[in-house]
């Protein structure tokens, strides 16, 4: 039995020590059509894998099948396989993430993720729209925007003909000077942070508005108005800017029912400054309610935060364990649930085999100890 487990516990090292080497060459390519995205791939071997959008693998217009060559590609049509469409205040943003995985049956370690965008951008003017396109990994912050050509006209002038596009990121910190939040708790403090950078002088104020929580099945809910005030107080006040293209609020976390990951998306508006002075939408916000008014568009773009996974209350006092499940997505009842690998499956075995034949040995030896027993005292009764 002992050489019969040490057989097994060697089989599961040396299928361990397999590797696929198949892989990705270079950058995926991705081409955003007018009812489609096309996603292609090169491989460094034969591709045997499938390419599918993620939570969509048995339906066959949302999976690719095995094509044997160096060359793979997945087209999803934006009516199937619950293709993401978000409508921002420049264009439409299309999304969707995609799996690439290289054995035909299983899920490796070796799969690709890929969360991939095509966007839409409405342009002034009646100029023809253009389509810009990001492949990210899942998180990443995306920038998108089209900015207004009269003020870029009038802001390159100023800085002596130089091209002049701030770039802007939105981030929740765990405090104002913090790491970015990838896990927490429902009632932790973070910091709501958004800036722009840009390589000229200080031309542009920003000011966040239309601001969304989203959960993972594209429910939302308004959290800025188109003014930038704040809707409701209780998730998030109106901002504080502390430059001109900073601005933030501290807010307590919260989470959709049932649904642990949230992301943030806003829209900002970037304008000229006068004299020196920025003059925002949301300088006389009414508190907490919204407050209507008419404003003159300037350039707009829109930012993501990372997604978030939030924990209930209940969890928040094993962070260890269960930081390890959610990153195998195992949110339930995490605090009951216990991981075993391999190496340790097969230990807790041998020693689960080693205990019952010690157990057998006493018991036997017990035995024969009362049978002699038995047996010394009948001959000591006989000869009596």
């Amino acid at each position: 039995m002992t050489q019969k487990l040490l057989s097994i516990a060697l089989m599961l090292s040396l299928a361990r020590a397999e590797v696929l080497s198949n892989g990705i060459i270079g950058e995926p390519k991705v081409e955003c059509g007018p009812n489609s995205m096309t996603v292609s791939f090169d491989m460094v071997e034969a591709f045997e894998g499938h390419i599918y959008v993620k939570d969509q693998y048995k339906q066959k217009q949302c999976k690719s099948i095995p094509t044997l060559s160096k060359e793979a590609s997945l087209t999803v049509n934006y009516d199937t396989c619950q293709v993401k469409k978000a409508r921002l205040v420049n264009g439409i943003e299309i999304s969707s993430t995609i799996v690439i995985s290289f054995h035909p049956m299983f899920q490796l370690k070796s799969d690709r993720t890929f969360n991939v965008e095509c966007f839409y951008a409405h342009l002034k003017n009646n100029v023809e729209n253009e389509v810009q396109l990001t492949i990210s990994d899942e998180g990443r912050e995306v920038l998108r925007g089209k900015a207004d050509e009269n003020i870029l006209k009038n802001a390159k002038e100023a800085d002596g003909g130089k091209d002049v596009l701030p770039q802007c990121k939105y981030e929740v910190l765990s405090s104002r000077f913090g790491a970015p939040v990838r896990l927490t708790s429902i009632g932790q403090s973070v910091y709501h942070r958004w800036s722009c950078e840009y390589s000229g002088t200080e031309h542009f104020c920003a000011t966040v508005h239309s601001c969304y929580v989203h959960d993972s099945n594209d429910v939302s809910v308004q959290l800025l108005d188109e003014n930038g005030c704040a809707v409701d107080k209780y998730l998030l006040n109106n901002l504080e800017y502390t430059s001109d293209m900073v601005g933030g609020r501290e807010a307590d976390v919260f989470k959709f029912a049932d649904e642990p990951i949230i992301y943030f998306q806003c829209a900002v508006r970037l304008t000229l400054s006068k004299n020196g002075t920025c003059i925002r939408s949301s300088d006389t916000c009414p508190s907490p309610m919204r407050g209507k008014r008419d404003v003159t568009l300037n350039e707009e773009a829109s930012v993501k935060s990372q997604q978030i996974s939030v924990l209930d209350v209940n969890d928040s006092h094993s962070m260890t364990s269960i930081n390890f499940s959610v990153s195998l997505n195992v949110y339930e009842d995490s605090a009951q649930l216990v991981c075993v690998t391999t190496d340790w499956f097969t230990v807790l075995l041998f020693v689960f085999f080693t205990c019952t034949v010690f157990v057998a040995v006493l018991l036997c030896l017990f035995l024969v100890c009362k049978g002699i027993f038995r047996s010394r005292n009948s001959s000591f009764k006989t000869v009596l």
